[in-house]
Parts: structure tokens; sequence; C-alpha cells
């Protein structure tokens, strides 16, 4: 049944760090959650495909693992669900409030990274402009992607304001989802694909 609000429970942090480090694949669970969610924005057609070059730019993939294979397809599925269902459902894969204050801002910054990547392989076919507010937030994505885990201050302030960036690209990815035109497609009368 379909229930508002209730996204479905991302996977747990540690266990994908532990299932990418098995299959040999270079990134980080942010990392790889941004790319998947960046190419949904995209509106690219063969995510899965991408992802695996992605994880094994060098080639050298480990076919076998089918555990990898479900976690893409059910990152792929869930990031395209609740971005599509518009109620804010979507949230970003990030290591929890048991992990170190500094990993988590390392986490935020590599998920933009991985995202920006993402977005960019649609943007490279598409070839339009982007919206002004797409742009603004892209702008300030990139800046996330500099942020020093090493400045960060008081722990409370650090933490207050690490929930808040949070947030702030949580919502930003639905608003790029929806300036897209991966959020709007089969909404726009006469265009075939």
């Amino acid at each position: 049944a379909w229930s508002m609000g209730h996204p479905m429970e991302l996977p747990d942090y540690s266990e994908i760090v532990a299932l990418l480090e098995n299959a040999g694949a270079e990134a980080s669970p942010a990392e790889l959650h941004g790319v998947v969610v960046g190419l949904v924005c995209g509106g690219v057609e063969n995510r899965l495909h991408c992802l695996l070059d992605y994880l094994y730019p060098s080639g050298e993939r480990n076919a076998g693992d089918d555990r990898l294979h479900n976690l893409l397809a059910g990152l792929d599925r869930d990031a395209s669900r609740d971005l599509e269902s518009g109620q804010l459902a979507f949230r970003l894969l990030l290591p929890g409030d048991d992990w170190e204050e500094y990993l988590q801002v390392e986490a935020l910054a590599q998920w933009c990274e991985g995202f920006l990547h993402g977005l960019g392989r649609g943007q490279l076919a598409a070839d339009k402009p982007l919206p002004e507010d797409v742009r603004e937030l892209l702008n300030d994505f990139a800046e996330i992607t500099r942020a020093d885990p090493d400045s960060a201050g008081d722990e409370d302030e650090a933490d207050a304001a690490l929930t808040e960036i949070v947030e702030y690209v949580r919502v930003g990815v639905q608003t790029i989802y929806e300036g897209m035109d991966s959020g709007r497609l089969g909404l726009s009368p006469g265009r075939l694909h």
C-alpha cells in the first residue's frame, strides 16, 4: 500500500561501506547515492550502466556481485519514486549520528560531488540551459563539496549547521528534479521519447 510520508528505509550506511569494499568499488555510499540521484534528476536512461562505469573506472568490475546490483537497483528505484512523489519523501544516504562529525561533513561533500557528476552526465546529453534557481543550487552544492571537515567549530553548532545543510540539499534536489525536464516528463504534451 502506498503510504504518504513514509519513505522506505535507506540501507544501513556501514553495511554499504562493507559491500562496496567487497565489490572492489572505489566510492563511498554517500558519493554513490549522490551519483544515483544526479542521474535520476538528469533524466539519464541507462543509469545502472553509468553507475557501474562510475564505480569501476578501469572497467574491471566484479560482475558476480548480485548484492551490489541489488543495492544499485534499489537506490535507483527508491530515489526515482521518492522524487516523483513530490512529497519531499526523498532523503540523502549519509552516515548517522553515531558517526564522527567530520565524517558526516565529509560524506555530505562526497554526496554533492557524486550528485553533480551524475547530473552532469544527463546535462551533457541535454545541451539545454538550466533554469536560474537550478543553477544557483548547483553552485551551492559545488560549495558544499569543498567543505572542510576540520573547520567545524563548536560541536552543537556544527551539528545544527550540518542538519540544516543536509535539509537544504534535500529540498534543493527536489527543486532541481522538478526544474529539470526529468520531473516533468510525460506532462508536457507533444513530446515523444
